[in-house]
């Protein structure tokens, strides 16, 4: 072989073992998304971690699943039908699992039971306690039963928990079942092709999946390890879509990648209600109104990354399809008076108040806890968590108060506030309130949304703080990807890739 081929060929190696380089085969392109960390375990009836539930959503699909508005769109179910919002029947396509079993409706009732069998232990149990009954009147129809009518339940189902489960596949893996690559069966978009743990989750197109057809990528790789620029990531295609600080979007645009924001998030102090020393909406109140809010508000006044919130839906939350936040203007409430001398009364144990991680969150966190032991003598203790851990904690009510940024279902107002009593992972300060639950069956109109608000602001579940704003970008070249608002909900996914190309 002469010089000149032999330089051909070391030139076309380097190109497929380049990690940055993107290349389109036949089938379609490579992508590469971030990981905000190791994938705890890739079993949707215990996943609560932001990772876990990224890479499954990837992996498996529900009943439904959400389209870009947040509506529950078809997925493994071709169609579904309720006459009162109790009895939900869903038809289920023919399909099967990457290895070819049939997919059948015993896999999702497997699942479910499998989920509130004490034995399981699962943290997302609280999903499945509206549901009375769930049957596989044949191979192809599943009929679920519920305590209450919900109106919502179509959207539900799409979440991770119940996501089905082939019982063959679970049993045959002794007790590793979503722990590694072996230990995973696939019934959505990719299969799992490798798991690196702490450095990288891959993915290959599934050709068994119903809609194999109209995915474009060929594969996917989670990456674990951030990269040490992501501008420049972005830029050399070792990234194709990342979230971004306030500081970083601004330089992206200006080297010209593609910049999405939206503010859709609140932070806030969250209180769990589930709690006897939270319960009663008095000693939230008291906790509410002897913070020294003059001073916090100039704290807010220099975040960079957030507008000051006094109510709970952020702004980019719409109620029939326009702007709720500047129609209803805002609620606010009335401050009760001597609250210091009523949490004295209270005699509140000492709690620990868990935050985000990051400085501007725990500066606003230290001044509230200062202003809590100068005026009413409490001293709490600050515990600092990871996004991730705080996320997750919430979820599944495992805290007493928390200060930190959750995002709701969807961008619609109603269904915002309806997670406030619901019995999902997203009602994280797990209140129940009749009087709200009777105003949201109600809240037809912009008044009653904002009559259910101002309920909110009497009952003090929690403290909103600020709306966060998220920034995100991807390559100059990539087209497709869907960044859903509202952290694609509790149990989603934020990327939507599957008619990315580039």
């Amino acid at each position: 072989m002469n010089g000149r081929r032999w330089l051909a060929l070391l030139l076309a190696m380097a190109l497929l073992l380049c990690a940055g380089c993107s290349f389109r085969t036949k089938y379609g392109d490579t992508f590469r998304f971030p990981l905000e960390g190791e994938p705890r375990q890739l079993d949707p009836q215990m996943a609560t971690d932001t990772a876990s539930v990224t890479v499954l959503h990837a992996l498996m699909e529900g009943l439904t699943s959400l389209g870009e508005n947040g509506q529950p769109q078809p997925a493994m179910a071709e169609s579904w039908q309720t006459a009162d919002n109790v009895t939900w029947v869903f038809r289920l396509r023919d399909t099967t699992w990457s290895d070819g079993t049939p997919l059948t409706a015993a896999d999702f009732v497997y699942a479910w039971k499998r989920a509130v069998d004490p034995a399981t232990g699962s943290p997302v149990v609280r999903r499945f306690d509206n549901i009375a009954s769930v049957v596989a009147t044949d191979a192809h129809t599943l009929t679920v039963r519920l305590h209450t009518a919900e109106p919502d339940f179509a959207r539900a189902v799409a979440d991770t928990p119940f996501f089905p489960c082939n019982e063959a596949f679970f049993l045959s893996t002794q007790g590793h079942y979503g722990m590694d690559a072996e230990y995973v069966l696939s019934n959505g978009a990719f299969t799992l092709a490798s798991w690196q743990h702490h450095a990288y989750v891959s993915m290959r197109k599934n050709e068994a999946y119903h809609a194999a057809a109209g995915v474009l990528p060929a594969a996917v790789r989670y990456v674990i390890t951030a990269p040490d620029d992501p501008l420049v990531a972005l830029e050399e295609n070792n990234i194709d879509a990342l979230e971004l600080t306030t500081e970083q979007a601004v330089a992206a645009q200006k080297r010209g990648l593609p910049v999405i924001t939206m503010t859709d998030s609140l932070c806030a102090m969250w209180f769990n209600t589930s709690l006897p020393m939270l319960a009663d909406a008095a000693v939230r109140t008291a906790l509410r109104d002897s913070v020294e809010w003059e001073l916090l508000t100039e704290a807010l006044a220099v975040k960079g990354t957030a507008a000051g919130a006094v109510d709970f839906v952020p702004p980019d939350a719409t109620a029939s399809g326009d702007g709720y936040r500047e129609r209803a203007g805002t609620v606010g409430y009335i401050a009760t008076t001597n609250a210091a001398e009523a949490l004295r009364a209270a005699e509140l144990p000492a709690l620990e108040v868990l935050c985000a991680d990051d400085e501007d969150t725990l500066q606003v966190a230290r001044l509230i806890l200062q202003s809590w032991q100068k005026h009413a003598d409490l001293y709490f203790t600050l515990r600092p968590l990871s996004d991730a851990e705080l996320s997750a904690r919430l979820a599944v009510g495992n805290y007493q108060i928390a200060i930190g940024t959750v995002s709701g279902y969807s961008g619609d107002a109603r269904t915002l506030l309806s997670a406030y009593v619901s019995d999902g992972a997203e009602n994280v300060t797990r209140l129940h309130d009749r009087e709200l639950t009777t105003l949201l069956a109600a809240a037809n109109s912009l008044e009653g949304l904002v009559a259910c608000e101002r309920r909110l602001h009497e009952l003090c579940p929690c403290v909103p703080l600020w709306y966060a704003k998220r920034a995100y970008a991807t390559g100059k070249d990539v087209e497709g990807v869907v960044i859903r608002p509202f952290g694609g909900n509790p149990y989603g996914a934020v990327y939507d890739f599957l008619n990315a190309e580039k």
